[in-house]
């Protein structure tokens, strides 16, 4: 009885700690980028994001990657103004 008991123990903690790995760690909506070595989520770019308050300046474009808005101008990763494309997307 006492092994049953040990072997159902050990069964449940394998299901729990296989069930915990999710792979995406991010929530709907939002994309996982490595940055300087730390994992973090940031919100996809969708139209009319930048004026939504508390979503931040940066987000994940499909085909630029990662974009950020300031001042009424959309950047890439690499500080290139990419409005024009953007605007395009709309």
């Amino acid at each position: 009885m006492k092994r049953k008991i040990i072997a159902f123990g050990l069964f449940a903690l394998m299901l729990i700690s296989l069930n915990s790995c999710d792979s995406d760690t991010c929530d709907s909506g939002y994309t996982e980028i490595e940055n300087n070595g730390e994992t973090i989520c940031i919100p996809d770019y969708l139209v009319g994001i930048e004026t939504k308050e508390g979503m931040g300046t940066t987000f994940y474009h499909s085909k630029e990657g990662v974009i950020e808005y300031k001042n009424g101008i959309w950047t890439n990763y690499l500080g290139k103004d990419i409005t024009e494309v953007i605007e395009k997307t709309k």
